[in-house]
């Protein structure tokens, strides 16, 4: 590529004759170098990257997210530690001391539909092995984790590792209900269900 670029630079240079032409079309093949091995760094990246093999629904999975990092602030128990994520309706499980009250779920739901309304903004980062050992809970990590890992960030709201697929701006993910619930030996599961916008 550094050779094309050279020739079409000594060719314009023969045609111009002119010394000013001749340093913006240098400064212009330094430019295209320049962005050409950022992209490959980025290429990179990707190419080290563990695959991720399950197609999730975008708008499910993210509001995953979403009802995970709430109910890790609200009661230090963590992310689901069993999940099932469907088009129609997903569960999670999380370990908790009591089941969660009318009111709590409530609030819950509130809590992620007021996000969803304020249409926020889902971004991604790309990260070092090394700092994420220092921002995140690293257990649940395959052992043949790759050494750049991905994460996902919703606003100031949620962020996590995570190798799936997600909505651009929670607009996207509609209305969220938490349809059933259940207390048992410990284990307080979720079943929830979303209205998309376009339903």
């Amino acid at each position: 590529f550094e050779g094309v670029v050279a020739g079409r630079l000594c060719e314009f240079e023969s045609h111009l004759g002119h010394k000013t032409e001749s340093i913006l079309l240098s400064a212009l093949g330094f430019f295209v170098l320049v962005t050409v091995f950022i992209k490959q760094r980025f290429l990179l990246i990707f190419m080290t990257l563990n695959e991720h093999n399950k197609q999730e629904f975008p708008p499910m999975h993210t509001a995953e997210h979403l009802l995970n990092g709430e109910m890790a602030r609200r009661y230090s128990c963590g992310r689901a530690f069993s999940a099932h994520l469907e088009r129609k309706k997903s569960k999670l499980d999380y370990h908790l001391d009591n089941a969660l009250s009318a009111n709590e779920i409530k609030s819950l739901e509130d809590y992620i539909n007021n996000i969803v309304k304020e249409d926020v903004k889902v971004s991604e980062e790309f990260i070092s092995h090394e700092e994420a050992m220092k921002r995140f809970d690293m257990s649940r990590l395959p052992e043949d984790a790759s050494q750049t890992l991905r994460v996902i960030k919703i606003g100031d709201y949620d962020q996590c590792l995570c190798a799936g697929s997600h909505v651009e701006h929670t607009g996207e993910i509609g209305e969220l209900r938490i349809t059933s619930n259940r207390f048992q030996d410990g284990v307080q599961r979720l079943v929830f269900k979303l209205t998309l916008p376009e339903d």
